[in-house]
C-alpha cells in the first residue's frame, strides 16, 4: 500500500470513528466534551508556540504581573502569630532584580545551580526568581530533611551557591565539609515578620557562613540583562518525595512550569482578584508550582503560612479574604476530623485545589467547609503529562474527551499491567495492550517531541534513573514512553479514577489488593482516625498479607473492627495484621510514609506499636506477642491466615 494510499485510509478510519463518537455520545457529555476540547487546544496550541522558541523563561509571567499590577499585592507572610505582611508585586520584582545582579556580582553563570532551604515566606519566591532572571537554576531542598538525606539532596544538586534560611543553618554546619563549594550564605528575610533566636548582623552565623540579607539590599533594582535561555531548559529542580527510597532532583523547565501555571488559571478562570491560601511547603511542586504559578499566570495575591494548621487554616481563609486555597495527600481528612469551629463556613473560598483527595473524605470535606468546586488533579512532578478534574466530578482525578482517545491523538492511555511480576503485560508481538473503560492499568504517556514538544520528559539529575522511567517498544518499535508507576481507570464518560501506586499494590490469596481501596473502608470505622495500608511478607505462604497502620480512638473495639471489615471486605483483602500507633507516619507532603513499616512488618521486636492479629476462629484481633510471632513465622498457627 501507497504511503498516499495509507494517508487516506487513516483519514477515513478517523473520521469513521470521530462520527461514531458524536453519534454514540448523550447531549451532556458531548458539552462537557466540546468544553473541555476548547480549553485543552487553546493552552496546547499557546503552550507549544512557546515550547518552540529560541529564548523564554517562566519567570517573564512574574515580571508581566509585576508591570500590569506594581501596586497591588503579590504575596502575604503570615507568620506564627497570625500578623501579615504584605509585598506588592513591585517590591517581589525589586528584591528579585537584586537578588538577580547578587548572583551576577557572585559570577553564578546561566546553566548553574543554587540550593536553597528555607521555611515558606515569600523571601523565597523571590530569590529562585532572581535566579531565572539571570539563568541561574535554583534546588529546592526539602526543609525537613536532616543528615545523610540533606546531605544527599544538596549533594546531588551540583551547587556553586547554598542559600540557607537562618532557621536551617544549625542542620547544615555539620555538612559543609563534605560538600563542594565554599559559597555559604544565611538569609532571615529583608521584609516578612519572622522572628528567630538569632541576631541578624552576622555575628552568631557559625564559620564559613556570610550573611545574605545586607549584601543584597544594597545591590542595583534594576532589572539585569536578559541571558538566552531555552524554554526546555531547567527552571528549577523540585526533589521527589522519596517514599520510595533517597529523593531525586526532578529538572522543571519553563515550559512545563508555565504549561502548569497556565493551565490552572485557564480551566478554573483565576484572577487578579483572587486570593490564593497556601500553607503547603513552597520547595514542593504543589505550592512552588502550581500556586505560585497560578498567581503569575493571572495576577492573584498568594497568602502563604510557614506551616499547616488545623486551627488556623479556615480563620486565615476568613480573615485574609481568600477565595482559593491548596491541599495535598492527608490535609483535608485533618481539616474534617478538626472540631468545629465557627470559621469552618465564614469564608468566601469558591475553590479547593490540590491531589490525593480521598473519596472517603472528599464529600465530609465539600459538605462541611461548603466549597463550591474542588480542582482534584493527577501529575508527577517528574512527568509529561496530566489530567485535571474539569468537571467537578466526584473522586475523579481527571477528564480527558473520549474524542481525543478515540482518534489516537491522547498524549497517554492505560496499558494493562502485571501486579505479581509489575510490570507491563505484552502481547504475543511483543506490544503492550490498551485497556477499556473501567480496565485497570499504568498510566504511559507518549514521549515523541517532534510530534509533540510538550510530550518531552526531563527526567531526572541522576541518568539511570531517568532510564528506568522510560518504557520502550509498546505501541512500535523504537517508541518511548513514560512510566508513572501508578495503576488508574477511566469511564465510559472520559473520567479517570486513581487506583493505586505500583509496588502499594500487592496479591494474597491470589487476588489483587489495592491499598487505597482498603485504606477508603477502613476509614468508614466510627473507631478509626486515619488508615495507611500496606503489604508484609509471611514466611512459608505467597504474595503479600494485608497489614494497617492505624490511629484509632481511645474506645477502638478490635472484635467490632473486626466485624466490619468481613462484612464491608473479601476476605483476601481484609487486614490480617494492625498496628496500632498514636500518630501516622508522613512525608513532608502529607502522603503516608510506607517503606519502613512495611520493612518493619509484624515483628514485636522491631515494632514499638501495639501489634494485633485477625483470629477468625475467634473473629476479633488479638496482640501479636513473641510466642504468637514465632508460630506465625515457623508455620505452626492452628488456623489458618
Amino acid at each position: 500500500m501507497s504511503s498516499t494510499t495509507q494517508m487516506v485510509a487513516g483519514g477515513v478510519a478517523a473520521a469513521a470513528a470521530g462520527a461514531l463518537y458524536f453519534l454514540t455520545s448523550d447531549t451532556e457529555s458531548l458539552c462537557q466534551d466540546v468544553r473541555d476540547l476548547k480549553l485543552l487546544g487553546g493552552l496546547k496550541r499557546e503552550m507549544s508556540e512557546i515550547a518552540v522558541r529560541k529564548h523564554f523563561s517562566a519567570v517573564e509571567l512574574f515580571e508581566k504581573c509585576a508591570a500590569a499590577y506594581p501596586n497591588r499585592v503579590s504575596m502575604v507572610n503570615v507568620d506564627e502569630s497570625g500578623a501579615a505582611t504584605p509585598f506588592s508585586w513591585r517590591e517581589m520584582d525589586i528584591y528579585s532584580n537584586q537578588v538577580a545582579n547578587w548572583g551576577l556580582g557572585l559570577g553564578l553563570l546561566p546553566g548553574d545551580n543554587v540550593a536553597l532551604v528555607m521555611d515558606n515566606r515569600p523571601e523565597y519566591v523571590a530569590i529562585w526568581a532572581g535566579m531565572a532572571k539571570i539563568g541561574v537554576r535554583t534546588a529546592l531542598i526539602n526543609t525537613n530533611l536532616v543528615g545523610k538525606n540533606l546531605e544527599h539532596c544538596l549533594k546531588i544538586a551540583d551547587a556553586r551557591a547554598y542559600i540557607i534560611g537562618r532557621e536551617h543553618v544549625a542542620k547544615c554546619v555539620e555538612l559543609m565539609d563534605r560538600l563542594p563549594g565554599s559559597n555559604w550564605f544565611s538569609s532571615v528575610t529583608f521584609k516578612s515578620m519572622v522572628t528567630y533566636p538569632y541576631q541578624t548582623d552576622g555575628s552568631s552565623l557559625p564559620a564559613g557562613f556570610q550573611e545574605l540579607d545586607e549584601v543584597v539590599l544594597s545591590r542595583n533594582q534594576s532589572q539585569p540583562p536578559r541571558p538566552g535561555v531555552s524554554p526546555v531548559a531547567p527552571l528549577l529542580y523540585i526533589y521527589t518525595s522519596g517514599t520510595t527510597g533517597l529523593p531525586k532532583a526532578a529538572a522543571v523547565t519553563s515550559v512545563r512550569y508555565t504549561s502548569a501555571a497556565k493551565a490552572f488559571h485557564m480551566a478554573f478562570n483565576i484572577t487578579e482578584e483572587d486570593r490564593i491560601y497556601c500553607c503547603l511547603p513552597l520547595y514542593h511542586s504543589a505550592a512552588g508550582m502550581l500556586g505560585v504559578g497560578m498567581s503569575w499566570a493571572s495576577g492573584a495575591t498568594m497568602v502563604v503560612r510557614r506551616k499547616f494548621s488545623t486551627r488556623n487554616y479556615w480563620r486565615d481563609c476568613a480573615l485574609y479574604d481568600c477565595t482559593v486555597v491548596q491541599y495535598i495527600g492527608e490535609l483535608c481528612r485533618y481539616l474534617t476530623l478538626s472540631p468545629e469551629s465557627p470559621h469552618d463556613r465564614q469564608h468566601r473560598v469558591r475553590l479547593a485545589v490540590g491531589n490525593g483527595l480521598r473519596p472517603d473524605v472528599w464529600g465530609k470535606f465539600v459538605e462541611r467547609f461548603g466549597v463550591e468546586t474542588i480542582g482534584e488533579f493527577y501529575g508527577a512532578t517528574e512527568g509529561n503529562t496530566a489530567l485535571v478534574n474539569l468537571r467537578n466530578r466526584y473522586g475523579s482525578i481527571g477528564n480527558l474527551p473520549r474524542a481525543v482517545s478515540k482518534l489516537g491523538l491522547a498524549p497517554f492511555y492505560l496499558f494493562q499491567f502485571d501486579v505479581e511480576e509489575e510490570k507491563v503485560v505484552r502481547d504475543k508481538s511483543g506490544r503492550c495492550i490498551r485497556c477499556g473503560p473501567n480496565e485497570v492499568g499504568e498510566m504511559l504517556a507518549r514521549i515523541d517531541t517532534q510530534k509533540d514538544p510538550l510530550s518531552r520528559f526531563d527526567g531526572y539529575r541522576n541518568k539511570a534513573a531517568t532510564d528506568k522511567k522510560i518504557v520502550r517498544d509498546v505501541e512500535k518499535e523504537g517508541d518511548q514512553w513514560f512510566r508513572t508507576g501508578d495503576l488508574l481507570y477511566y469511564d465510559k464518560y472520559g473520567n479517570y479514577y486513581f487506583v493505586d501506586r505500583i509496588g502499594d499494590t500487592f496479591r494474597w490469596k491470589g487476588e489483587n489488593v489495592s491499598t487505597n481501596e482498603v485504606a477508603e473502608v477502613l476509614n468508614g470505622f466510627d473507631g478509626v482516625q486515619e488508615a495507611n495500608v500496606y503489604g508484609v511478607t509471611i514466611p512459608h505462604h505467597d504474595g503479600r498479607a494485608c497489614m494497617a497502620a492505624l490511629v484509632v480512638n481511645p474506645n477502638f473495639d478490635a472484635t467490632a473492627f473486626y466485624k466490619y471489615n468481613s462484612e464491608n471486605l473479601p476476605a483476601y483483602s481484609r487486614p490480617v495484621f494492625l498496628r496500632l500507633s498514636t500518630e501516622m507516619q508522613i512525608t513532608g507532603t502529607f502522603k503516608h510514609q510506607k517503606v519502613a513499616w512495611r520493612k518493619e512488618g509484624f515483628d514485636p521486636s522491631k515494632v514499638k506499636d501495639k501489634l494485633m492479629m485477625a483470629d477468625n476462629n475467634a473473629k476479633t484481633y488479638v496482640p501479636v506477642d513473641d510466642v504468637l510471632y514465632n508460630n506465625i513465622i515457623n508455620d505452626k498457627l492452628k488456623a489458618k491466615l
